[in-house]
């Protein structure tokens, strides 16, 4: 009996062994996955002062009921079309809400991310560099939208694809496309401000609406000059 006990004793360690030797295999390949999708995640290349971080936003008592009507309206139950629209002439403070109603929605944890353009910075008017980040704003939130971006960005013939429509319809079409029965736990809020100010701004509005109707946990607050282009879009 003495013997029985040592000879499953023995066996046990030998199995707890094992199994500890697989958990460890498998940590390192999911840290080693991990550090292969942060890799190519990196490829969505970032602009430069372009989220809502060191931009002047309202002043205290200044814009209440404007900046009240969206706060409401971005925390609205999910559906189609969540697309806010803020317009008016240049200089009347469009950037000032934009940059008040993310620091809302940032001190909420309601916020998924921010792209300011402004026309005399390249990297903040370039049309390609929106889509990467707004991409790279989806996928922290969708699991599902994040493994098809990865596929996505996995793949060889990606790099020779430079036009805004080849882009768009592999960082955020087909990851869309390929999540369309995925609701994420939370709803993916972006703030998009003067959208005017981006070089291919009709192209860049279209894509937000698809979003936004396409998807209905994605909601877009847009602030843009009132263009009779961008109005067509929208």
């Amino acid at each position: 009996w003495m013997y029985f006990c040592a000879v499953r004793s023995g066996r046990e360690e030998e199995r707890e062994r094992r199994l500890e030797l697989e958990r460890a295999k498998e940590d390192e390949r999911l840290r080693t996955k991990e550090k292969e999708e942060a890799s190519l995640l990196n490829k969505l290349r970032s602009a430069k002062d372009s989220s809502y971080h060191g931009k002047s936003s309202c002043l205290h008592g200044t814009r209440v009921a404007v900046l009240r009507d969206l706060e409401a309206w971005a925390q609205e139950e999910l559906g189609p079309g969540r697309l806010f629209w803020l317009h008016g002439v240049a200089g009347c403070g469009k950037s000032a809400v934009a940059a008040s109603l993310a620091i809302f929605l940032n001190e909420r944890g309601l916020l998924s991310g921010t792209f300011f353009c402004k026309q005399d910075e390249a990297e903040r008017r370039d049309p390609l560099r929106i889509i990467e980040r707004l991409a790279f704003f989806l996928a922290r939130i969708n699991a599902d939208f994040r493994r098809a971006l990865i596929t996505s960005l996995d793949d060889p013939e990606m790099d020779g694809i430079t036009s805004f429509d080849g882009r768009f319809e592999l960082l955020i079409r087909k990851p869309l496309v390929a999540c369309t029965s995925s609701l994420p736990p939370n709803r993916c809020i972006l703030v998009i401000d003067a959208l005017d100010e981006c070089e291919d701004s009709l192209r860049i509005a279209r894509c937000l609406v698809e979003m936004a109707e396409y998807a209905h946990w994605i909601t877009i607050i847009a602030t843009s000059r009132d263009l009779p282009d961008i109005r067509s879009k929208i």
